[in-house]
């Protein structure tokens, strides 16, 4: 869904078809990632997008569950993954979890 992704995809812990697999709740990363996207009602990319604009770091520590610790870094400077951000994004993250 975005492009700047994409290069992570073949780096993660579990396929990404994973999510739609019939025991997909099982994992959970899987429950926490669908249960984000529920919670602010985002069916397409455009609510995805929506909800980067209002907060930047929206489905990061979700994502990053899906990833080796070693990407975690990369991964938390670069987001939100769209390819256009507004001039505030990125410039006072709020996330510093360390896992």
């Amino acid at each position: 869904v975005m492009p700047l992704l994409a290069e992570y995809v073949p780096k993660m812990l579990a396929p990404p078809t994973t999510m739609v697999r019939s025991w997909a709740k099982l994992q959970r990363r899987t429950e926490t990632l669908l249960n984000a996207l529920v919670e602010k009602d985002v069916h397409t990319k455009a609510d995805l997008v929506e909800q980067w604009h209002k907060d930047e770091n929206y489905l990061l520590e979700e994502y990053l569950e899906w990833l080796p610790e070693s990407l975690h870094g990369t991964v938390t400077v670069m987001w939100p993954p769209l390819e256009e951000k507004t001039t505030k994004m990125g410039r006072n993250k709020i996330y510093s979890k360390v896992k």
